[in-house]
């Protein structure tokens, strides 16, 4: 929603779900080169979850101002 709100099409907002979808998996790779850090899956769901409620919660709140506006212009 909020890339549709300020504009971004095409290649650009494909990549941007690209990243969302793949990056948290990529992160957890990357961690296996580095001496200090080891792969977690549960670091994966973690990330997934730190991107999907702040997105789930902005959406509720966005739909109820929708549904909201939506009724004080019906009345």
């Amino acid at each position: 929603m909020l890339c549709s709100k300020i504009g971004v099409k095409g290649l650009t907002r494909i990549s941007f779900f690209l990243f969302l979808v793949i990056g948290p998996i990529i992160l957890e790779f990357l961690q296996i080169l580095s001496p200090y850090r080891y792969f977690d899956a549960n670091d994966i769901a973690f990330n997934y979850l730190g991107w999907t409620i702040p997105v789930l919660i902005f959406s509720f709140i966005w739909r109820s101002r929708l549904f909201s506006a939506d009724k004080s212009s019906q009345s």
